[in-house]
This record gives C-alpha cells, structure tokens and sequence, in this order.
C-alpha cells in the first residue's frame, strides 16, 4: 500500500520547518518498517492514505486540500495550541493597546474560546503529542489520538562523547524566558544557547557538550486573559537521546508526558533544574544517567509499533 508523506516542496531548505525533520524521519522510517511505499509531495492523492503535519499547510504550499477527509487522511499536531493563541495575543495586544484593556482583553477571550486555529481539523482525524490540546479540538474532529515518540534505529546517531569538555547545551529558538534562564544557570554551571542549527552542524557543535537541556520559551502566566499550559517539547527530547544525551527537561503540565519522559530523561520543576544540573556534571552522575535512559528509550519504545497503533485506531 502506498502511503502520501505531505510535505512542502524543498521543506528541508526552510529554517521553519528544519526543527521537523527528525519527526519526518522517524514516520517515514517507522512506515517503511510497517510494509508501506512512502511517497514525499506536495499535493493531495485521494485514492491514497494522504499523511501531513497541519503546519505545513499554512504555508499553502500543498495542494488539492480539498480532497483530504477522514476516509484518507490523518493530521500530525506537534504544537502547543497556547501558545499559539498566547503568541497571536501578544500581536493583538501591542496592536490594540491603545483602546480600552478590559474591553478589549473580554472580547479576545471570546474568540480566544473558540476553534479558529483548529478549524482545519473539521471531520478530519487528528494525531497528538499531547491530550493538553484536547480542549482546542472539541467537537471538531473525526477522530482524535494521543501519541508520543519513540525509538526508531534510522535515527540512532550517537553524539555524546563521555569525555566532553564543556558543559550544558541548549538548542532551540531564543526567547526571553531561555535567555535569562541561560544566563542565570551560567552563574553556575557552564552552558551555551544555540539556535538555527541543524543536523550535522548542530551534532558537530553538540559533541562538546555533556548534556542537553529543554525549558519551555514562554512564561505561563503573561496575560490574564490566556490559560497556558507547558507540553514538554519531546521531540527535541527524542532526538537528543536518539544522539545519546542524558537530557534535562523542564517538567510541563501534562502528568501522561511527564511519566513518560522520566523514564528517558531527567524531568524537573524549573525551579530545581540549577541544583539537577550542578549534581550531574560534578560527579560525572551524567555518564550513567546516558546510557541508562538511552538504553531504556530503545527497549520500551517504538516507532513503528506507535504509527501502528495510530494507524489501526483511525483506519
């Protein structure tokens, strides 16, 4: 059976869609696994199962939308939906700060409450990364699943080197939030933020490093008119394990994803990140912490028998 990976043309030469490709690769590997013929485009087959990632349709880049339906297609969300809404607040707010706050800020959260960034979900079958997003969803979907990553061996590439000089990594896009953090956490463990590299180039910068560390972009509690809560960015945290880090996260709100990645990561309040992180470089706790949470992710997880799953509860 052939199955349609939708994706932009020339997808991995654009920054915003770089940070997707080891996802990319862990679908299309784990399909290959499964017995499929998996066919990279730019436009919809309706007499094929058609599989995409809905940010990739905001770019238009996709064609024949219209075809897709929940006979034929599945939709990836790999976002967090507040913070989407929390960002196109922030826009709305600098725009409009002008009139009246409290009127303004009652009539944002009507259309806050209500599907708009979900309306491409309508009759379509939705897989994802975390049930927080649930609530956007209501009522939209054909069909609604929960996933998480796991392990695939096309995307084992070990980086970690145990005797790696420096300290803390942190990769990902800048914000506020990471860049005081940073700077606050340099005060007492060595750690660099680095953004805008990927694959080879972000690996030959991150061999030098002993641990990889993921904390949310926004503060929860910005604007009152917004109810954010954190998802743990766990598809940096695959693919960190996947390199062979020990990986430090920021604990996020949703217990489900939490109890997983504690199995393969060292997962934390922000508050307790500075002492976690000055205790696993100073007695090496870090080496072992490697090789046992990697060992682990490659046991109890898989890829292949997730898109499996995904697959026979939609279909």
């Amino acid at each position: 059976m052939k199955i349609n990976l939708l994706l932009p043309l020339k997808w991995n030469e654009k920054n915003f869609y770089k940070g997707l490709a080891p996802a990319i690769r862990l679908i299309k590997s784990s399909l290959v696994d499964l017995g499929y013929e998996v066919n990279e485009t730019n436009r919809v087959n309706a007499n094929r199962l058609n599989l995409v990632f809905w940010q990739h349709m905001t770019s238009g880049d996709i064609e024949d939308v219209h075809l897709l339906n929940s006979r034929n297609s599945a939709w990836f969300q790999v976002e967090n939906i507040d913070g989407f809404k929390q960002l196109s607040y922030q826009w709305m707010y600098d725009l409009f700060n002008q009139i009246d706050n409290e009127t303004w800020l009652g009539g944002y959260k009507k259309e806050y409450e209500c599907s708009q960034f979900c309306s491409w979900s309508e009759n379509q079958n939705v897989w994802d990364y975390s049930s927080i997003n649930s609530k956007h969803f209501k009522g939209l979907p054909k069909s609604y699943h929960v996933f998480d990553w796991a392990y695939h061996k096309d995307l084992d590439k070990r980086v970690f080197d145990d005797k790696a000089k420096r300290g803390i990594a942190f990769y990902g896009a800048y914000s506020e939030r990471r860049l005081e953090f940073g700077q606050q956490l340099n005060d007492m463990v060595d750690i660099e933020l680095i953004s805008k590299k990927w694959g080879d180039d972000l690996d030959e910068i991150l061999k030098d490093f002993s641990v990889v560390l993921s904390v949310g972009s926004r503060n929860k509690n910005s604007f009152k008119a917004i109810e954010f809560k954190r998802i743990i960015e766990s598809l940096r945290i695959a693919e960190s394990v996947h390199k062979g880090f020990p990986v430090l996260v920021e604990e996020g709100d949703d217990p489900q994803q939490n109890e997983y990645w504690s199995q393969f990561a060292v997962v934390k309040p922000l508050l307790h990140i500075p002492h976690t992180a000055i205790k696993m470089l100073s007695d090496d706790n870090y080496k072992y912490l490697a090789e046992e949470k990697y060992t682990a992710f490659k046991e109890k997880t898989s890829m292949t028998r997730t898109l499996e799953r995904l697959l026979d509860e939609t279909f």
